[in-house]
């Protein structure tokens, strides 16, 4: 060590301050990478998080259209009951409005029937397969959705109308009677 002289010096200084910056830079590139690790998991949930939000709006989207077109399908089978029971003259003066129970009522039950398919159908869906596949179908289920609104609103007025004639013709029939 005696024959060091201030080259030498400066050399070892070069090399120490080498081999620090060596270990900064894989100091750097360590915390780099669980940066860019936490990142992307971090990322992963939330696209998991927004993937689950998305399937239990659009789940509850179709729980509500069915449960709709429930009440659509209760009210016809009362008003279906009903004509039933009117006397006969009555129902030969309706005999028009029949196509709400024989047509229209095995679509709303078809309709019923189609929500639980979509609902298990989504409910099925994992990150995997569903991100892709719910983004590609969210739209078209929320356009069935509002033809059953739609189908519903008609129901509605169908029900009222038949309701209204029933009335009048039992009233008929039970005043053409007496």
């Amino acid at each position: 060590m005696e024959d060091w002289n201030s080259s030498t010096w400066i050399a070892v200084l070069a090399l120490v301050v080498s081999a620090l910056s060596l270990a900064a830079a894989v100091w750097a590139s360590y915390v780099g990478h669980q940066s860019l690790s936490h990142a992307r998991k971090t990322y992963d949930e939330q696209l998991s998080i927004s993937f689950a939000r998305e399937r239990a709006q659009l789940l509850q989207l179709i729980t509500q259209n069915q449960a709709i077109l429930e009440k659509t399908r209760i009210k016809i089978g009362a008003l279906k009951a009903n004509f039933e029971a009117a006397p006969p003259p009555a129902q030969t003066l309706l005999h028009s409005y029949t196509n709400l129970f024989t047509e229209y009522l095995p679509r709303i039950e078809g309709s019923i029937r189609q929500c639980a398919a979509l609902w298990h159908e989504v409910s099925e869906w994992d990150e995997r397969r569903g991100i892709h596949a719910l983004v590609h179908h969210q739209a078209r289920y929320r356009a069935l959705m509002e033809d059953d609104l739609t189908a519903h609103d008609q129901g509605l007025i169908m029900v009222g109308i038949v309701e209204e004639k029933l009335a009048q013709a039992t009233a008929y029939v039970s005043g053409a009677t007496r």
